[in-house]
C-alpha cells in the first residue's frame, strides 16, 4: 500500500495545473494521458487493466461506499496517491459532483 506522496493545498500547485491541462485534447494527445473523474468510472478503468499514473485524493469527499471501494483498489494495486485540499481538488473535478476522486490513466494505444 503506497503512502500518501504529499499533501497539496494550493489550486495552482504544479502537479495540480499539470493534471488539469489534461482537460486539453492537445495536451491528452501530446502526454499520452486522459483524467477521469469519478468512483464509478475509476474502478471501470482498473477492471479494465488501464495503466494508471498517480490518483488525487480529497478525503473529505470520499463519502460513498462506491468512493471508498474505488480508493481502496487504488491503494491495493500500489498507485501513487496524492492527498488534495478541496479547494485544489476543485480545480481537478468535473461539475458538482464531485466524489473525491480523479486519477490520470494512460491513453490505450487503439491501433489495429
Amino acid at each position: 500500500m503506497p503512502s500518501i506522496e504529499r499533501h497539496v493545498a494550493s489550486p495552482s500547485n504544479p502537479r495540480i495545473r499539470a493534471a488539469a491541462r489534461l482537460r486539453d485534447r492537445g495536451e491528452r494527445d501530446r502526454r499520452a494521458l486522459t483524467i477521469v473523474d469519478g468512483a464509478r468510472e475509476i474502478r471501470r478503468a482498473l477492471d479494465a487493466g488501464a495503466p494508471i499514473d498517480e490518483a488525487f485524493v480529497c478525503e473529505p469527499l470520499v463519502r460513498s461506499a462506491d468512493a471508498r471501494a474505488a480508493l481502496s483498489s487504488l491503494r491495493t494495486r500500489g498507485v501513487p496517491i496524492v492527498a488534495t485540499t478541496e479547494t485544489a481538488f476543485a480545480k481537478l473535478a468535473f461539475g458538482d459532483r464531485a466524489e473525491g476522486i480523479v486519477a490520470i490513466v494512460a491513453i490505450p494505444d487503439a491501433r489495429l
